[in-house]
């Protein structure tokens, strides 16, 4: 032992690792799921559902979906609300396309408040 070097970055040997052999058996630990991946997760497992007299399997999201819009249809107003609600939170596409037509709405507005304005100040400006 006194013939192999040691010192900074040279442990004695006895104390290395042994070939084959982590520092770290056990790992890093394993990161937590966020609540969000739980729900997700869950939403995605199946299940089977009866619809129109016969079982289906279909997602727990999907099976959600249905009970929430037949509950609409049997006059549930929670249930209308809680569909509307998802669907505007989910419809960004449409929204771009909103705004679009609003700026075109807005334009059309402007241009004609500047030419009754114009014209305005040239009938004053005609009958001075």
């Amino acid at each position: 032992m006194a013939d192999e070097p040691m010192g900074y970055g040279k442990p004695p040997t006895a104390s290395r690792f042994q070939p084959g052999m982590s520092g770290n058996p056990g790992g890093r630990p394993k990161k937590l799921p966020t609540l969000r991946e739980v729900v997700e997760a869950e939403l995605a497992t199946p299940m089977e559902i009866k619809d129109g007299g016969r079982e289906i399997t279909v997602s727990k999201q999907v099976a959600l979906i249905k009970g929430l819009v037949a509950a609409g249809l049997g006059g549930n107003q929670r249930a209308i609300n809680t569909l509307l609600a998802l669907v505007r939170s989910t419809s960004g596409d449409d929204d771009e396309n909103a705004e679009h037509v609003d700026h075109a709405v807005l334009d059309q507005h402007i241009a004609r408040e500047v030419e009754r304005r114009l014209n305005q100040v040239n009938e004053k400006g005609e009958s001075k």
